[in-house]
């Protein structure tokens, strides 16, 4: 009986250390728990570090016209980053997927040839349709609230 007594009162006060403890993130990371990696706060700089110490960086770097991308987005769990490059096919789009995790993220890589060669700036917003007749164009709308126009 002494014995289950003192056992309980210290299980108790680690319960209480640990719960006061700053340190239960890393415990909890420890035992399992992650948050999730839309929540994640990673910067764009730690992805573009992660990215030139790859394999598919150094795959790709010969291509690439720039150090720097030229377009740099994240969507949930990945940041995506756009180098302008040259192909053998002519000019082309690098593109690459950083995934958003502290350690040895996963990263992808896509050469996107560009409509005849036009640079990012020059080429069409949308893609063109194929076919006989050409696609109508929408009337212009009036922007709505907020300076955003609709999709269309």
């Amino acid at each position: 009986p002494a014995a289950a007594s003192d056992l309980g009162i210290l299980v108790a006060e680690c319960l209480l250390v640990a719960a006061l403890s700053p340190e239960l993130g890393e415990v909890l990371a420890r035992l399992g728990y992650a948050e999730p990696c839309e929540l994640r706060v990673i910067p764009p700089q730690r992805a573009i570090a992660s990215l030139r110490r790859s394999r598919v960086w150094r795959r790709h770097a010969g291509l690439a016209l720039a150090g720097m991308p030229v377009d740099m987005w994240r969507e949930l769990c990945w940041w995506y980053l756009v180098y302008p490059g040259q192909d053998g096919g002519g000019e082309c789009d690098l593109v690459f997927a950083v995934e958003v995790r502290p350690r040895r993220p996963a990263i992808r890589a896509a050469v996107v040839p560009r409509p005849g060669g036009a640079s990012p700036e020059e080429a069409p917003a949308r893609p063109q349709e194929t076919g006989g007749a050409s696609p109508q164009q929408a009337p212009a709308r009036p922007q709505e609230a907020g300076g955003l126009s609709p999709a269309l």
